[in-house]
C-alpha cells in the first residue's frame, strides 16, 4: 500500500468534501485554468493538432540543417523532436548549452548514454511561430560553429 495513491482513503475524505492530504493547491489552481484555456480553443483534439503543425513546421525547416530525427516518420511524437548531430563529434549537449547561455532558448537537452549525442525540442504549449523561427535561427548559426565531443571544453 502506498500514501499518496490510497485511492479507498480518498474516497472515504471524498464523502465529506475533502482530501485525506493537504494537496499542492497552486498546482490544481494552474491545471483548472490550463485545462478551461483547452477546452476554449476546442478541446484536446484542437490542442494535438496545433502540436502537429508545430512539429510539421519545425521539422520541415530543419530538413536543411546539419541534424536528424532520432524518430522519424510515423513514430515520431509530435509533442517533442529529438535531434542528433550528423556528424558524430558533434557534442549535442554543448549545443543544449550554447543555445541556453548565448541565445537565451532553452531546449531539452538529454542524459544518460545519449547525452552528448542527443537533444529534444518541445512542441507542446504556448510556443509561438516567431520563437520556432528564433530558434531554427539560432540552430543555424550554432551549426557553423566547431563543437566536439571533448568532456569540459567549449569550442574545439
Amino acid at each position: 500500500k502506498n500514501l499518496y495513491f490510497n485511492y479507498p482513503l480518498y474516497l472515504k475524505n471524498g464523502e465529506r468534501g475533502q482530501t485525506p492530504f493537504t494537496p499542492a493547491v497552486a498546482t490544481l489552481i494552474m491545471l483548472n485554468d490550463r485545462l478551461k484555456r483547452i477546452e476554449e480553443s476546442g478541446g484536446i483534439k484542437a490542442q494535438n493538432e496545433i502540436m502537429r503543425k508545430r512539429a510539421e513546421y519545425f521539422r520541415k525547416k530543419i530538413s536543411s540543417l546539419p541534424f536528424k530525427m532520432f524518430v522519424a516518420g510515423e513514430n515520431a511524437s509530435n509533442c517533442v523532436t529529438a535531434l542528433r548531430p550528423k556528424n558524430p563529434d558533434v557534442n549535442a549537449h554543448k549545443i543544449f548549452e550554447i543555445l541556453k547561455d548565448e541565445y537565451r532558448i532553452w531546449i531539452c537537452p538529454n542524459g544518460g548514454e545519449y547525452a552528448e549525442k542527443v537533444f529534444r525540442v518541445g512542441h507542446i504549449g504556448s510556443i509561438k511561430k516567431s520563437e520556432i523561427d528564433r530558434l531554427l535561427k539560432a540552430l543555424k548559426q550554432v551549426a557553423t560553429k566547431n563543437i566536439t565531443n571533448i568532456s569540459g571544453g567549449g569550442y574545439k
